[in-house]
């Protein structure tokens, strides 16, 4: 996998987090890179929607504040 945590910095608005989400991409919490995390677009705009997959935590914040705790890979 390659990280693009680079990339996701900049992305900031709706728009640009469902243009992401339609990428082939996975999501991880940056504290340990096992832990993968479900990312959607919530109904607020610029908002998204986290649930960390195997853990029963989950949250709503705004997308520019995803990047601090979410990591970004590419599939190869």
């Amino acid at each position: 996998m390659t990280d693009t945590s680079h990339i996701v910095k900049e992305i900031k608005t709706s728009v640009e987090l469902l243009s992401l989400l339609n990428e082939n991409r996975q999501f991880f919490w940056k504290e340990n890179e096992q832990m993968e995390i479900r990312v959607d677009l919530h109904s607020w705009k610029d908002y998204a929607f986290y649930e960390f997959k195997d853990v029963p935590r989950h949250g709503i914040c705004p997308i520019e504040d995803l990047w601090g705790f979410i990591k970004v890979n590419e599939f190869n």
